[in-house]
């Protein structure tokens, strides 16, 4: 007696009568539906002729699925690349395989040609070598060898050029089916997954798994995704329901490295987020020591000497010195290795900002003052001189020192201009 079904699309009730067609057209959305497994598994009675190979064919078809894909979508050249990648084989034959997969035509794989597959069906062969050597050669019986190993191949190879299209129908609508993209919305944020797998989370094209109604209307889903970062790779599996108001709600999703499992996701209390399922420090890698730790501290909030109000600023010279700048009003306090206060000056008036100052291991210290480099005596203050700029288009904001004793000074408009250790001119890069 026929059996029933819901499409995968619109949910209207499908009736299968049986037989070995494994789709059938939606009388309703129109769409093509893969009829559920477990209804194609039997043939009224009888075993599928081809269940097994079938099997077999799914396993196997993301990759044909993609380059059908790919000459669907006219980038040959792409499904070309595939191909040769998935069967190991030349350019040439990779070129008149795809080429035969756009006309619809046999597609031939080394010495063997696919006439025709389908299900319940034989599968017809041609041995192209066989009809090009003549019948009487001492070789024949090895011929006949290699015939029957090559029907084995095409069987399982002709399957996947039969199926492609059907496995890319099918694995499309599970990669945009709420229940995944919801699942994965959560996978690809979750900080507990970006810290073992890093920054960004991508998952693959490819998507395994099944869906099926539930007593209430709705839409359950059971769908296995790849995940990969820049420190690992994982399989992700999700389950969760898509409701008859077209809301989705997560059950539950667990991620695997290999065969051990490292993260689970309960939908029922989504404010935790992922946990791992061992400690960190079996999973994840040993974090490397800080670089740095602070080794002084001096100062604090105020204008009398040795404090501060808005210090932006920041050198060291050869002799240990250290030289802090306010932002505003051109201040410079100088002090000893262990942050006592010596001395302080001014560079230029008081409405100067201050927006850079490294200091050489000479003691000379280079203020970028309002758009200006000026060269400062660092014990006493005393202007040494100005650096003079190509022309007076150009606003410091920026500077570094050479291994030279010369100077790197960058503008506002991204020009980079060179200086040489006497304040000379020797280089301009512009943007």
């Amino acid at each position: 007696m026929p059996k029933t079904f819901k499409c995968p699309n619109c949910g209207a009730p499908l009736k299968y009568d049986g037989g070995p067609d494994l789709t059938m057209e939606c009388p309703y959305c129109k769409s093509p539906v893969i009829v559920p497994e477990e209804l194609r598994g039997e043939v009224w009675g009888e075993a599928a002729p081809l269940a097994g190979t079938l099997d077999e064919a799914i396993r196997l078809a993301g990759p044909l699925a993609e380059i059908a894909r790919l000459v669907r979508s006219g980038r040959k050249i792409e499904a070309v690349t595939l191909y040769r990648q998935t069967f190991h084989v030349g350019l040439q034959e990779a070129k008149v395989a795809v080429d035969k997969i756009a006309r619809g035509e046999p597609v031939t794989m080394t010495n063997v040609t696919v006439e025709r597959v389908a299900p319940g069906k034989s599968v017809v062969v041609t041995d192209v070598a066989a009809e090009t050597l003549a019948p009487a050669r001492a070789d024949q019986a090895g011929r006949r060898v290699k015939r029957s190993v090559a029907t084995i191949i095409v069987a399982i190879v002709a399957c996947l050029v039969d199926f492609a299209l059907i496995y890319a129908v099918s694995s499309l609508p599970l990669r945009l089916h709420p229940v995944y993209r919801t699942g994965m919305e959560l996978v690809k944020n979750d900080p507990a997954v970006i810290e073992l797998f890093g920054s960004p989370v991508r998952d693959s094209l490819l998507v395994l798994g099944r869906t099926e109604g539930s007593l209430y209307g709705g839409e359950m889903a059971n769908l296995q995704g790849f995940i990969a970062g820049p420190r690992a790779r994982g399989t992700v599996f999700l389950y969760g329901t898509k409701n008859r108001d077209g809301t989705c709600s997560i059950s539950s999703i667990s991620i695997r490295i290999g065969d051990e499992m490292v993260l689970t996701y309960n939908g029922s209390e989504p404010e935790k987020g992922f946990q791992f399922t061992a400690t960190r420090t079996q999973i994840l890698p040993t974090p490397t020591p800080e670089y740095a730790s602070a080794v002084l501290q001096f100062g604090g909030e105020g204008i009398g000497p040795g404090w501060f109000q808005d210090a932006r600023s920041i050198a060291v010279d050869g002799a240990g010195h250290i030289y802090v700048a306010e932002y505003e009003g051109g201040r410079v306090q100088v002090f000893d290795p262990t942050g006592t206060f010596i001395t302080q000056w001014s560079v230029g008036d008081a409405g100067r900002y201050i927006y850079d100052m490294p200091a050489d291991r000479r003691g000379t210290v280079y203020v970028v003052a309002y758009g200006t480099i000026l060269r400062v005596e660092g014990a006493t203050g005393r202007l040494l001189g100005e650096l003079t700029p190509p022309d007076d288009h150009y606003w410091f904001d920026q500077v570094a020192l050479t291994p030279d004793g010369g100077l790197l000074a960058l503008d506002e408009n991204a020009n980079l201009v060179r200086f040489d250790a006497e304040g000379r001119v020797v280089q301009v890069l512009h943007e």
